[in-house]
C-alpha cells in the first residue's frame, strides 16, 4: 500500500510501508515532477493522477 505525506513547499513523499519510494513536486507551470527513488526514474507528468500512476507502475 502506498501512502502520501505532503511536506509543504509543493512537495510530497510517497511511502511504501516505512520507506520513501518516490518524491513528487508541483512545478510553477502546473506540471508535476516525479522522482522514483527505488530505481532512479525521473519524469514530468501533466497532473498529479498521472504522477501517481508513474509511481504505482514502477514500485
Amino acid at each position: 500500500m502506498l501512502t502520501i505525506q505532503h511536506n509543504g513547499n509543493n512537495t510530497a513523499d510517497v511511502y511504501k510501508g516505512l520507506t520513501i519510494v518516490a518524491r513528487i513536486a508541483h512545478q510553477p507551470n502546473g506540471r508535476v515532477a516525479v522522482k522514483v527513488l527505488t530505481d532512479g526514474h525521473d519524469e514530468i507528468a501533466n497532473n498529479m493522477q498521472t504522477a501517481l500512476n508513474v509511481v504505482k507502475e514502477r514500485v
